[in-house]
């Protein structure tokens, strides 16, 4: 060592790499300062532009919901008025069969009541033919065994009872084929003896 109290050169280089290195660190460390900034920074804004995406696809989430739901209810209202109107329509259908059925069967009803009122006007007609028909064979049995009894040229031959129907008084001529034919009694008339 010198003397002096001047630095030698190796001492001044020392010192300069010194200050140079403790710049260097004081630099590096601002630019370690300034990049953790700017990466928080970085960071908070990656953050906020995250929770504006979620909160835009939240919202885009409800629209979806909410236009689902909308397009939904829409779709089931849709069904309910046409299962509304397919139900007023078959009622509609059901009730003019119902209707074009009763009427069908109240026809029916009044043609039945109508002919059995016939049959049975019919009926008391035929039994009133029948009664009178069979009056008028037991009249003309009756006169025939009287005119059997009587004979020709007898007492009482040309007598005719005043009850007797004109269609038996007209008796037979003697000698005619009317005289021969036998008078058959009509089944139906039998079982009213």
């Amino acid at each position: 060592m010198s003397t002096t109290d001047e630095p030698g050169p190796g001492e001044l280089a020392a010192t300069q790499v010194k200050e140079v290195v403790a710049a260097a660190q004081a630099a590096a460390e601002r630019i370690k300062e300034e990049a953790r900034r700017v990466a928080e920074e970085e960071l908070a804004e990656a953050r906020r532009a995250a929770d504006e995406e979620l909160e835009h696809a939240r919202r885009q989430a409800i629209e979806f919901d909410r236009d689902t739901r909308r397009e939904a209810n829409r779709i089931v209202d849709e069904a309910k008025r046409e299962a509304a109107a397919t139900r007023a329509e078959t009622q509609r259908a059901v009730e003019g069969r119902v209707e074009r059925a009763e009427r069908a069967a109240s026809e029916v009803l009044a043609d039945a009541q109508a002919l059995s009122e016939g049959l049975r006007q019919l009926g008391e007609l035929l039994t009133e033919q029948g009664e009178r028909i069979l009056r008028e064979v037991h009249a003309a049995h009756r006169q025939m065994q009287a005119d059997l009894k009587v004979g020709p040229g007898r007492p009482g031959a040309g007598a005719e009872p005043a009850d007797l129907p004109p269609a038996a008084r007209e008796r037979p001529r003697p000698g005619t084929s009317q005289g021969r034919e036998r008078l058959d009694v009509p089944t139906w008339v039998a079982g009213q003896r």
